[in-house]
């Protein structure tokens, strides 16, 4: 390349045009749903809470926090985009009137009561509840610092269990450990702060009759890790139609064998009843103990754990007919139980011990 090619091509790449920092300060306007109607419609579909961004034209602050928003390697906007549906409202002038949605000025005119004094004012919405905001934050409190993006997650950040009224559990360890040692089935819930239906649930689980259920029968265990919902969609057999697995998640697993899922349910489930024989099937009273011997009915499985790791098992019904001869050499045994008649089995050991296990 000669001298004068060089200078061309380093003048192109030093051109106002492409060395101009990308401008973001109206990013919000520009990129997320300015509709009312089709926000609050597409919240209810994708099972979202509503993020409320009303700003000012030519508002430093609303351009700063604008500009974190739309930044790729700001930490808010992954945030945005897995849990909220967006909305950005603009107005022209600073004043009350300038705000004609109705529904927006009012909000605003309800945080300048409670102190608000600068643009932009940001609410957290749940669409179950559009006529009140969760949450909310306006311009005073986002200097331009570090200290703006951690009030943002603040923010943005719903406890789904903060109403519950049962002991819940986030460490796996401690899950599996406590419901071994109190010989309790553990309940496993996989929901979003920011899932209206995750909400619902929350709010279900605390009626009494699921309440008691859960308190005496179960360890609970939450994750927010959506990867652990298992939410991908599946077409049904033989239809056309796909069934789409959405939030929140519950399995009910048995602590001897964690990897294995007795029940599973996705999405909100309105029928108490049905939740409630489903919690009943596992409940401490299904599991008989003998001294050294735990049987156990899984569902249609029974699981036989002790310390003998070399023994046959003979399964017999009430009347004494042999259903099944099983050898055990480990210290678990998953036997399948589907083809057994539902009743009292008799369990024999050939390391001399047995029991009886109801098979329902």
């Amino acid at each position: 390349m000669n001298k004068l090619s060089f200078i061309c091509v380093l003048s192109l790449l030093c051109s106002p045009f492409l060395c101009k920092a990308q401008d973001y300060t109206e990013w919000v306007y520009n990129n997320w749903y300015s509709d009312k109607e089709q926000v609050f419609r597409l919240a209810k579909e994708q099972d979202r809470y509503v993020f409320l961004f009303a700003g000012l034209r030519g508002c430093p602050i609303c351009g700063r926090t604008s500009t974190n928003f739309g930044k790729p390697d700001n930490p808010l906007r992954p945030i945005i985009d897995a849990d909220y549906t967006p909305w950005a409202y603009k107005v022209m002038t600073g004043s009350i009137e300038a705000f004609t949605d109705e529904y927006v000025k009012q909000f605003v005119i309800d945080v300048v009561g409670k102190g608000a004094t600068k643009f932009p004012f940001l609410f957290v919405i749940n669409p179950d509840y559009p006529d009140s905001y969760v949450k909310w934050l306006s311009g005073e409190s986002l200097p331009d610092a570090t200290f703006t993006v951690d009030r943002l997650k603040d923010l943005l950040t719903i406890d789904l269990l903060a109403n519950s009224t049962l002991t819940w559990y986030k460490n796996k360890e401690q899950v599996f450990n406590l419901a071994k040692v109190q010989n309790k089935y553990v309940f496993k819930l996989v929901g979003r702060g920011t899932s209206p239906n995750s909400q619902k649930l929350i709010k279900q689980l605390n009626l009494n009759s699921l309440k008691d259920l859960l308190g005496k029968n179960y360890i609970l265990w939450y994750s927010s890790d959506v990867s652990e919902a298992n939410l991908e969609v599946e077409t049904l057999s033989g239809e056309d139609e796909e069934a789409v697995k959405t939030l929140p998640y519950i399995s009910i697993i048995y602590p001897q064998a964690p990897d294995k899922s007795l029940d599973e349910v996705w999405g909100y489930q309105d029928d108490d009843k049905a939740l409630e024989e489903i919690l009943k099937k596992y409940t401490v009273a299904n599991e008989i103990i003998v001294p050294e011997n735990k049987v156990s009915v899984l569902g249609k499985t029974l699981l036989i754990a002790n310390q003998t790791v070399n023994e046959q098992i003979r399964i017999y019904s009430l009347s004494g007919q042999n259903i099944a001869t099983i050898r055990k050499n480990d210290f678990t045994v998953h036997i399948d139980a589907s083809s057994f008649p539902q009743g009292i089995l008799v369990i024999h050991s050939s390391a001399d011990w047995s029991t009886k296990v109801l098979l329902q």
